[in-house]
């Protein structure tokens, strides 16, 4: 019942409902979008594995025993190519690194793809 909800919740599930039919496609496309943003981060030779994901957002488990990777990664990203990944090594018992990396668009996601490979050139130990 919505005599429990707070007024902007409210307003919310009204437009949930009016916008359903953009609100499903949107869906669709991210499901896509993370799928084949998953496939290509797989592809990568500094990617251990990738967890399945309900959400916007994967989970990317980095070869390697030293989390400061993922920093180094994260550090990297941003300063050589304005994109911005968590690190989130520090969450997880263990010295793995992993990142947590949003699902964007296509055209983001391979450009993301893009700059982990010339990272990867780089550095060399992958």
């Amino acid at each position: 019942p919505n005599w429990n909800l707070s007024a902007p919740a409210e307003f919310f599930l009204e437009l949930l409902i009016k916008f359903r039919p953009s609100y499903t496609r949107s869906l669709i496309s991210t499901i896509s979008d993370r799928d084949e943003l998953r496939d290509a981060l797989l592809a990568l030779p500094m990617v251990q594995d990738i967890p399945p994901s309900g959400g916007n957002f994967l989970l990317v488990n980095l070869k390697g025993s030293e989390a400061a990777l993922g920093r180094q990664i994260r550090d990297w990203l941003l300063e050589r190519w304005r994109i911005e990944v968590k690190d989130v090594s520090s969450r997880f018992s263990g010295d793995a690194p992993r990142l947590r990396i949003a699902v964007r668009s296509g055209s983001d996601n391979e450009k993301l793809v893009a700059a982990l490979i010339e990272f990867s050139e780089e550095l060399s130990t992958f």
